[in-house]
């Protein structure tokens, strides 16, 4: 008996719920739309969208401060290595006396080397890599982005491969320097490592809608 009672209780608003549902329909009612407790609507652009200019990722010739063999390379093509990273290891001067010298990263990017590996011998000054620094990104769009602030968030509508569709927070506003110059956006989490600009077109995000409790 108890049993059957629990099987009653579960089992009569299951089959109510489906009647309705049925009766619904035949009488040509549209469905209702379910929204599960706790899902989000994902962000939306908010106007205004700002047609603008991916900068070329800054790129700089790294030489070697002096002349000498080249024993160890501690970098890989196209490694992303941070500011003081070791690069080179090289003998300066005559091997039976030379001085060991120890080449470090300048600056954060990416290194592409210039073929060089160990036992080739350097002269003072002969370029051995690149360093590309490819974040942060930096857009220049019209001053009227001036009424940006650092911590919105953008999505990139239309761009290059790599960063169309992408959403980035703003770290920082660079303004224009005169009435109807550009302005510079500097967009972090986000990379270019070309040296070429490239047309973008970007607008802020309206964040996250809040949950919304499903109903009948």
């Amino acid at each position: 008996m108890k049993k059957l009672l629990i099987f009653l209780v579960v089992a009569v608003p299951v089959i109510s719920g489906l009647y309705r549902a049925v009766r619904r329909r035949e009488a040509g009612s549209p469905p209702v739309a379910l929204v599960v407790v706790g899902q989000r609507t994902p962000g939306r652009p908010t106007g205004p969208a700002l047609a603008g200019t991916v900068l070329a990722a800054p790129r700089q010739v790294l030489r070697v401060p002096g002349g000498g063999h080249v024993t160890q390379v501690y970098f890989s093509e196209d490694q992303r290595v941070a500011a003081g990273s070791l690069l080179l290891k090289l003998a300066v001067g005559p091997l039976s006396r030379a001085r060991i010298v120890f080449v470090s990263a300048p600056a954060a990017g990416e290194v592409r080397s210039l073929q060089v590996s160990a036992g080739d011998y350097l002269a003072a000054g002969a370029p051995y890599a690149y360093l590309t620094q490819s974040r942060p990104v930096r857009v220049q769009v019209p001053a009227a982005a001036a009424r940006l602030c650092p911590g919105d968030s953008l999505q990139i509508l239309a761009g290059p491969p790599g960063l169309a569709g992408e959403v980035s927070a703003l770290a920082a506003v660079v303004p224009a320097t005169a009435p109807g110059t550009a302005a510079v956006l500097v967009l972090k989490g986000l990379r270019w490592p070309r040296p070429s600009p490239a047309p973008v077109v970007v607008a802020p995000l309206r964040g996250p809608q809040p949950p919304v409790v499903a109903s009948d």
